[in-house]
């Protein structure tokens, strides 16, 4: 995370390796949700989903997924 005090920015940047999109089943927050990955491949299993991190609507997810993010369902 990078954070300038003036003027005010903060910049967040995720990765498509470590978080995945969600479509949302209550529209009242956004579209989609972003979710981290929790790595269990030390275990030779598949990512399981964390919990949200953020809520998206259909604008910002498509410019998520045209990054490489994947939707889960």
């Amino acid at each position: 995370m990078k954070v300038k005090k003036m003027p005010s920015d903060v910049e967040i940047t995720f990765s498509p390796s470590e978080y995945c999109l969600m479509k949302c089943d209550d529209n009242t927050l956004g579209d989609y949700e972003l979710h981290y990955l929790i790595d269990r491949s030390y275990k030779g299993k598949d990512p399981d989903i964390g919990m949200q991190k953020m809520y998206l609507d259909e604008n910002e997810a498509k410019l998520f997924i045209e990054s490489g993010f994947m939707i889960v369902e």
